[in-house]
């Protein structure tokens, strides 16, 4: 089963893509490989650093949160799906990843949330976990999301697919604008 659908796929210009199984070793090739594109690409350095810090924290919320290895899920296949692309005013960041069914509506309302605030309870928000970061037990300090919706300066794009028992596709698009706001 396809796990991205067609209709993303719009003929704009593809800077970078990535399938399949996301280990460590995985994640930091994807990383090393995606800079280098990002640095052939004609963008101003504020454009390229907000492009890549989105793109870094897009990729890890897929490796922390996901079902890398389908435990969840008895498919075959690629597992995990990045990919930019580009059009005259944007690029589009696209993750898909297996998630645990049981994780949806978790994911969604912490998704929800963090789309509701302004740039004031954003900004507020952001700095009230940042600094209860030594505080939590768990992984970070829950600003992945925050950190994605701040740097972007728009709303998370996103949708469940039921892809198995048990088991949803999860992808996510963020938009990032070509003109640096910095």
């Amino acid at each position: 089963m396809e796990i991205v659908e067609s209709d993303i796929e719009t003929g704009e210009n593809v800077v970078f893509s990535y399938e399949g199984d996301l280990s460590v070793d995985g994640l930091d090739h994807a990383v090393k490989d995606f800079e280098g594109e990002l640095m052939r690409l004609d963008e101003s350095k504020p454009v390229r650093k907000r492009i890549f810090s989105v793109a870094l924290e897009v990729l890890q919320n897929v490796f922390h949160h996901g079902d890398p290895f389908g435990r969840n899920c008895a498919l075959e296949g690629s597992l995990v799906y990045f990919k930019v692309r580009r059009d005259a005013g944007h690029y589009y960041l696209l993750a898909s990843n297996l998630l645990a069914e049981t994780k949806v509506e978790y994911l969604r309302n912490k998704i929800d949330i963090v789309n509701g605030l302004n740039r004031s309870q954003l900004e507020n928000v952001y700095r009230l976990r940042l600094g209860l970061g030594g505080m939590r037990r768990k992984k970070g300090a829950g600003l992945g999301l925050l950190f994605i919706r701040r740097r972007s300066e728009q709303k998370i794009e996103y949708f469940f697919n039921k892809v198995a028992p048990g088991c949803v596709a999860f992808q996510m698009q963020v938009r990032i604008e070509r003109e640096a706001n910095e």
